[in-house]
């Protein structure tokens, strides 16, 4: 295209105008070149800004006419007779556009380039959000997928990628059954909740897998959630991957300690017994319900005081509060058997607080008059199997497992409470869990910087708002109480653990990880944030303490002298009782001396007998039986001998 050669009359505002668009090549698309302006006014402003440009310029505009190659003369000076008699003058091979023409034309071209500008800025926003977009789910600390309805995975983020150590280019396009379980064919119905699985009726499914990684046992729980139709491309499953090995472990943990307290309960020596503060009893042992020739459910549809008889019948009938109100008291009772006997018996009833339950414990006195009274120590194997426990949990509590997804419908739809900080430190997403946890709406937290208001009384910078800053050192001084540690999957992200008493209606404990978002060049843009409320594990562990110490109570307050050993014969408990009974004290005696040690060589072939031949019946039958025992001075002691091997 050739150049157009234009000339302006007129050197006011209009020229200047003119001026700034020709240079600054907003007007490329026209070609247009100005070689000369014409003002009566040596003043002009056009006129002294075309000479600093080195644009030829005249106080006579008939002085245009003769300029080499002209095309258009601008007619500027918004005097009819200047235009008309430009038109009359001007060169046959030269046209003329008067003011009004020309403003009209400059109007177009104004609006034209406002198009343009609005056309690019709305490119550069759209993909500064996917940017963000994309970033957000890569932060995410769940793996996430998305499937065609044949299985083939369109998309994953590196949160995913991490987790089974692949690369984006050997997962893209790839069948999920081949890609994570090297199968030729979709995975089993029991396996995978897509092989059976109809989206016309299904929106949303989960399931639990566990996996061997590294030889041991990692456990994740997958929400499959189906996305109809993206923007005209078919249907897709969004798959998000939890991993849940800690909360998985720490229930195996819990199921365990529960079994090992029943198995303490019901193999007990003595009766023992929960009832509720109306006297029903809620559980019983074994060895309380053969004391009293009951069966154990017998015993739970009765009330405490349908045991006992006179005297020991009003104090549990009447006097409950009062036993309340004492909290411990060892009694002498007399019980009722089923047959109607009356059995002596020696009672401990305590009052739960926290539990809102009485526990009793029961001897009786009529087998035991000439055996004295003792207290047990508590195993120190027992202890070291708490403290390490306690340890477990603790560290279990680093999990790190839960951000954002790839879109605003999946930040929604997540189960994980999350809130995202642009880098103005204000809210740009806070999804429906957080909406959940925090009794605050989206609609009233999104676009503020109220975010602290759930979680403290007074404003201060939340761990996100740090991490957009870099402040280390205020992090450090901040959250060094909350078990602050840097996050070891995400560079840049931080761990920390709170109970938050405002939160909720009886406060909360919380886990929650923050991470910085970062465009391509690395620079921080915001924050995300995810929380985990883990206040039923906080109960959980504190449930663990206190059946823990119920059995330790059980141990350390026995009347008996009770020995325990090991699977190769060692002895691992020995109570008080059985050091007063023996001589020894337990220092000297657990860990390092078997149980044949305290018997005459008769009766500890006659033990290991009772217990694993059938002289006394079945294996794992409570076995009763007079044996000779020796102290520390070497004299044999008769002792009555009842035990069991658990």
């Amino acid at each position: 295209m050739n150049t157009f050669n234009v000339a302006i009359v007129g050197g006011g505002p209009g020229c200047m105008a003119i001026i700034d668009m020709i240079s600054s090549a907003r007007l490329r698309q026209l070609q247009m070149n100005l070689i000369g302006v014409a003002d009566r006014n040596p003043e002009a402003p056009g006129l002294q800004k075309a000479q600093s440009l080195n644009i030829y310029t005249t106080q006579d505009y008939h002085d245009l006419f003769t300029l080499e190659n002209l095309n258009l003369i601008i007619e500027l000076t918004g005097n009819s007779a200047v235009s008309q008699a430009l038109q009359r003058e001007a060169p046959p091979a030269v046209q003329v556009m008067d003011h009004t023409v020309a403003r009209l034309f400059w109007e177009v071209l104004r609006l034209e380039e406002e198009k343009i500008k609005a056309q690019r800025e709305g490119e550069e926003r759209l993909k500064a959000e996917r940017d963000q977009t994309a970033a957000i789910l890569d932060n995410l600390s769940d793996g996430v997928l998305l499937l065609t309805e044949d299985f083939r995975i369109e998309n994953v983020n590196e949160t995913c990628l991490s987790q089974f150590h692949v690369t984006r280019e050997e997962v893209i396009g790839q069948k999920c059954f081949e890609m994570f379980f090297c199968r030729s064919e979709p995975c089993e119905q029991r396996f995978c909740p897509l092989a059976d699985l109809s989206a016309e009726h299904v929106r949303t499914t989960n399931k639990e897998y566990s996996f061997l990684r590294h030889g041991k046992p990692v456990y994740y729980e997958a929400d499959y959630n189906h996305l109809e139709n993206i923007q005209g491309n078919g249907s897709r499953w969004l798959i998000t991957l939890r991993d849940i090995t800690n909360r998985k472990r720490l229930e195996l943990d819990l199921q365990k300690s529960r079994k090992r307290y029943k198995d303490l309960f019901q193999n007990a020596r003595e009766g023992l017994a929960f009832f509720d503060d109306q006297g029903k009893i809620l559980e019983v042992n074994f060895a309380l319900g053969h004391m009293l020739g009951y069966a154990t459910h017998e015993l739970e549809t009765m009330t405490i005081a349908d045991l006992a008889v006179r005297s020991s019948k009003a104090i549990l009938e009447k006097h409950l509060h009062g036993l309340k109100i004492l909290g411990f008291v060892p009694v002498e009772m007399e019980f009722v058997t089923k047959d109607g006997s009356i059995v002596p018996v020696e009672c401990q009833i305590r009052w739960v607080q926290d539990d809102n339950l009485f526990q009793m414990m029961t001897r009786d006195l009529s087998l035991n008059k000439k055996l004295e009274e003792a207290t047990r120590a508590y195993s120190e194997k027992l202890e070291r199997e708490v403290e390490e426990r306690t340890r477990d949990l603790r560290r279990s509590e680093k999990e790190a497992n839960r951000q954002r997804k790839t879109a605003e419908g999946i930040l929604q739809g997540t189960p994980i409470p999350m809130f995202v900080l642009n880098r103005d430190h204000k809210i740009a997403y806070w999804n429906k869990a957080c909406e959940n946890l925090t009794g605050f709406s989206a609609d009233e937290m999104i676009g503020t910087d109220r975010h602290w208001e759930p979680f403290f009384p007074h404003k201060r910078p939340l761990l996100a708002d740090l991490i957009i800053d870099g402040d280390l050192q205020k992090i450090e001084e901040l959250y060094c109480g909350m078990h602050l540690r840097k996050s070891s999957v995400i560079e840049g992200a931080f761990e920390a653990e709170h109970f938050f008493p405002h939160l909720g209606k009886n406060g909360t404990h919380l886990y929650f990880n923050a991470a910085p978002i970062k465009d391509d060049s690395g620079t921080v843009q915001g924050a995300i944030i995810t929380y985990q409320d883990f206040s039923e594990r906080v109960r959980m562990t504190e449930d663990i303490k206190r059946r823990e110490a119920f059995v330790q109570n059980l141990i350390q307050n026995s009347i008996d002298g009770i020995i325990a050993t090991n699977e190769k014969g060692n002895i691992v408990i020995f109570n008080r009782g059985a050091a007063q009974i023996l001589g020894y004290a337990p220092e000297e005696i657990i860990g390092k001396v078997s149980y044949q040690k305290i018997l005459s060589p008769g009766t500890a072939k006659a033990v290991r007998a009772a217990f694993y031949a059938h002289d006394y019946g079945p294996v794992g039958k409570i076995v009763n039986m007079e044996v000779q025992g020796k102290n520390k001075d070497g004299e044999a002691i008769p002792l009555r001998f009842s035990g069991t091997l658990l």
